[in-house]
């Protein structure tokens, strides 16, 4: 049964912040907002959270998802598809939420573009609404409600549960964030190992290459072959750009030492 009356919309919200403050990792809090977003009258739900949408070379970042109640195996090939998603790059045209309908009728599709439509049209991914969630410092956050594809009362659906998933969609990034912090640690990364990440941290807070082998216990020529790697990495031709392309893209914070 849809909950579409506004109190019952309301009342909805305030149960789901109750649930998500209180549940215990990540995969529970999805399972929360898969509850509510069905409550609501959605069949599907996806959340992704990004340090920067952008790669070095100024590519669109793929962003990685977490998903509930998609079909089997439908991300096979996603991969090939995930950083041209035009519902993703309509995130940042200026409305508070993405109708998907709205996007598809576009004239002005890329053919890459048109192909990531045609992906998640096969795989019965055709109706959403997204909710993009602009963060500081080029941080980049979404959640998406899906329907079924030819759903009936579509437009109605949505015209009633807008407000709702904005709220629900915004409350849970933060909410999961200041709990979980990033669930895609992978990503955040990166191709930088562990090693390069930590001396680059130590870097933007001015350390010398000796200063850093003190710190961390190594010869300072294992310190200088870390900072070449990750500069290699970044495609940085210096350590100060390494830490400044670092730092904007999110691999490390920027210091405060």
């Amino acid at each position: 049964m849809r909950a579409v009356g506004p109190n019952l919309n309301e009342k909805l919200v305030r149960e789901f912040a109750e649930n998500i403050e209180a549940c215990p990792n990540m995969n529970v809090a999805m399972d929360i907002l898969a509850d509510v977003v069905g409550m609501l009258g959605y069949g599907r739900v996806c959340y992704s959270y990004l340090p920067t949408t952008r790669l070095p070379d100024g590519r669109w970042a793929p962003p990685p998802v977490l998903t509930r109640n998609y079909p089997t195996k439908w991300d096979v090939e996603w991969h090939r598809h995930s950083s041209n998603d035009p519902y993703y790059h309509a995130c940042f045209q200026g409305t508070a939420t993405i109708e998907w309908r709205g996007v598809q009728d576009r004239p002005d599709l890329s053919s890459l573009e048109r192909d990531s439509l045609k992906y998640l049209d096969d795989k019965e991914l055709h109706l959403g609404i997204t909710v993009p969630i602009h963060l500081p410092g080029r941080h980049f956050a979404f959640v998406s409600a899906l329907g079924n594809c030819g759903e009936d009362g579509w437009d109605e659906l949505t015209m009633t549960t807008r407000d709702a998933i904005f709220v629900i969609g915004h409350y849970f990034h933060n909410a999961t964030f200041y709990k979980f912090k990033n669930p895609f640690p992978q990503r955040r990364q990166g191709n930088l190992s562990a090693r390069e990440i930590e001396c680059l941290k130590w870097a933007a807070c001015g350390k010398t290459a000796e200063d850093i082998a003190c710190i961390l216990d190594r010869s300072i020529e294992t310190v200088r072959i870390h900072l070449k790697r990750a500069c290699a990495k970044l495609g940085a031709v210096n350590r100060v750009h390494a830490v400044a392309k670092a730092c904007y893209l999110g691999l490390i914070e920027f210091p405060d030492c």
